[in-house]
């Protein structure tokens, strides 16, 4: 089964390489290094959000009035989401925050910015923007303005508009700018750029002693590491995140996937995903536990864990979180369902991914053509990630164009660790 690669920011590479056979990396992981951490003994993580939600929460109780304490309820909220996977915590977070927005005589901006992060997190991207256009006319920090207004017009392929948001910064070098520069190059395909960018911004963090920026950069330039075949400062940069807060989910998760997709350990990357699972009990887990459970030929294993990431995924409470990874699983199971959400997904946000992503409903639909035409005018030059080049491979192929079709199959040929040992070994290669 096909599936979008678990790292979730970075888009990844094409690459010129023309071989058709990628080696399997050496091995990096020594679990000595992180196996502590695989205890959930230690979770200052979960300590912080719970102390802030216990300071914040009771002052709501006595008085849902006060909008001083809205917000930092409402964050509170969102902490403990990152930290349990408690999706309902999103929802409160939400209310929370509209109220204070609807009742703010001074802070609206504020309110409304906190709010379109939320949205973000929730894939709620058109949601996003309607609370940002509200701010039209009213004060407003411009400057924190503009980094959220680029933050949302990114996320709904607006990017022409985004870019002017970005741009508009006079000082560019502050960590704000400079995290988002890095998402910018590498829209733009220039991963070497966004890597600089980030290093810049992982060296303010370190000078600054930021503790939550330092494991931010750390978790988001892993993820670009990894996909510039930086395999060990991947890992090394997951260490630091960890050593900082040992139970960051994310950087755990990240071993998994080198465990899985580069040292070729399956049983390795299981037995960190099952100690995540004890304590934050989300979809993403199931879906790579079932990948690595195809990759095994555990088909059985596969399929019930799929089923369970389904089950998961589609709880109403996480509404479209979930629906790119949702269309890749059903475009193989029920291909009218995958072309459902992709249509649905569409309108929440049209990028070159997303219309990829219809494309291939389209493509297992038997839909030749408009598949074709999907490729040729939305994603096709319009960006840089593996999977729609093998989307745009798997097109070509079906309509009979071999030569195009290897075209985009040969560029993906070293993205064995983006897409995982699944993926990568289904691509048809032409054999030399």
């Amino acid at each position: 089964m096909k599936l979008p690669t678990l790292l979730i920011l970075a888009l990844g590479i094409l690459s010129s390489c023309g071989d058709n056979q990628a080696d399997v990396s050496a091995p990096v992981l020594d679990k000595n290094q992180y196996e502590q951490y695989l205890s959930n003994n230690d979770r200052p993580g979960l300590m912080k959000a719970e102390e802030q939600f216990a300071f914040w929460n009771p002052r709501i109780a006595k008085d849902s009035s006060g909008v001083g304490d809205l917000g930092p309820t409402a964050a509170a909220y969102q902490a403990l989401f990152a930290q349990t996977g408690d999706v309902t915590d999103l929802a409160k977070a939400e209310k929370l925050y509209l109220k204070a927005f609807d009742i703010s005589a001074h802070d609206k901006d504020g309110f409304a910015r906190s709010l379109a992060g939320l949205y973000i997190t929730q894939h709620k991207f058109k949601k996003a923007e309607a609370i940002m256009k509200r701010l039209e006319g009213l004060p407003t920090k411009k400057i924190d303005t503009d980094y959220v207004m680029f933050d949302v017009l990114m996320e709904l392929g607006e990017y022409e508009k985004a870019g002017d948001h970005l741009f508009a910064q006079i000082d560019k070098n502050k960590f704000d700018y400079l995290i988002r520069r890095a998402k910018w190059e590498d829209y733009q395909g220039n991963l070497d750029q966004a890597i600089q960018h980030l290093e810049w911004a992982r060296d303010i963090a370190e000078s600054s002693n930021n503790k939550s920026s330092k494991i931010w950069t750390y978790t988001n330039i892993a993820d670009f590491y990894g996909h510039d075949g930086q395999i060990e400062k991947s890992r090394d940069h997951f260490l630091k995140a960890l050593a900082l807060e040992p139970d960051n989910h994310y950087a755990k998760k990240g071993l998994a996937w080198i465990a899985y997709s580069n040292d070729n350990n399956p049983a390795e990357a299981n037995r960190i995903l099952d100690s995540l699972l004890i304590v934050h009990d989300i979809p993403d887990y199931y879906l790579l536990k079932a990948e690595i459970a195809e990759s095994e030929g555990q088909t059985d294993n596969a399929n019930k864990l799929y089923d369970q990431f389904i089950a998961k995924a589609e709880n109403p409470h996480y509404g479209g979180m979930y629906n790119t990874y949702l269309i890749e699983i059903y475009a193989d199971r029920d291909p009218a369902k995958a072309l459902a959400i992709a249509t649905q997904e569409l309108e929440n946000r049209d990028t070159p991914e997303t219309r990829q992503l219809l494309a291939l409903a389209q493509l297992k639909n038997g839909q030749l053509e408009a598949a074709k035409e999907t490729i040729e005018t939305y994603v096709i030059d319009k960006t840089h990630e593996p999977t729609a080049a093998l989307t745009i491979g798997e097109v070509y192929d079906a309509l009979g164009e071999e030569e195009l079709a290897e075209t985009y199959y040969s560029s993906i040929a070293d993205a064995r660790y983006e897409l995982g040992p699944v993926t990568y070994d289904a691509i048809p290669f032409k054999k030399s």
